[in-house]
């Protein structure tokens, strides 16, 4: 694939959320449109199904390159994907990556199922597909493994001036650690406001 990046907003404490199964927004209306003008960039957004639980709602760029061909929102879930809610299905195109078995047959969104899920089976599929800019959104989880895996060319990460100071709060990349550090490169900084926006390149 020739561009896979993720996009993130944190707290001053590294932190995405407050808890795994709540939602926040931590940037500010600037971090939005910049998140949006990334989605246009992109021929797909891919985030993980506690994140979709969490906030179920279409991943789109800005209103006027919704409509670009082939645009998709990626789900990866352990879970049934059929017992994930689909509002607004009529936006955008959803593919539904799962290791469960789905019990009927959907009839409303397109899944894709294999019993071990890698990262470097969800790009084959997707590439598959025509995809060749990748966003991941997150959780942090699904960061960590992609980046474990080699996969990720550039991060974006909003730093947003708040404090969440909870223990076990999910962060930009979770994980078991990678044995040693990752190292980047910092490309670009730009302060709005009371936010820093940084683009790192991974070495």
């Amino acid at each position: 694939m020739k561009r896979i990046i993720t996009n993130t907003a944190i707290s001053l404490d590294g932190r995405i959320s407050i808890e795994p199964q709540k939602h926040v927004w931590l940037g500010s209306s600037e971090d939005q449109k910049r998140m949006q003008a990334l989605r246009g960039e992109a021929d797909a957004v891919l985030i993980g199904g506690q994140s979709f639980r969490n906030n179920p709602f279409p991943l789109l760029p800005l209103p006027e390159q919704i409509w670009k061909t082939g645009f998709c929102n990626v789900i990866v879930t352990r879970s049934d994907p059929l017992s994930l809610p689909l509002p607004d299905a009529h936006l955008v195109q959803r593919l539904f990556i799962t290791s469960a078995q789905p019990v009927n047959k959907p009839v409303d969104r397109e899944i894709l199922y294999k019993n071990n899920i890698t990262p470097s089976w969800i790009v084959e599929e997707l590439e598959k597909r025509g995809v060749e800019t990748l966003l991941i959104e997150g959780g942090g989880d699904l960061i960590y493994q992609f980046i474990k895996a080699g996969l990720v060319h550039e991060l974006y990460v909003t730093l947003t001036p708040r404090l969440v100071g909870k223990k076990g709060s999910p962060t930009l990349c979770d994980g078991d650690g990678f044995g040693d550090f990752k190292n980047l490169d910092l490309v670009s900084c730009e302060k709005v406001g009371s936010e820093v926006f940084l683009r790192y390149k991974m070495l």
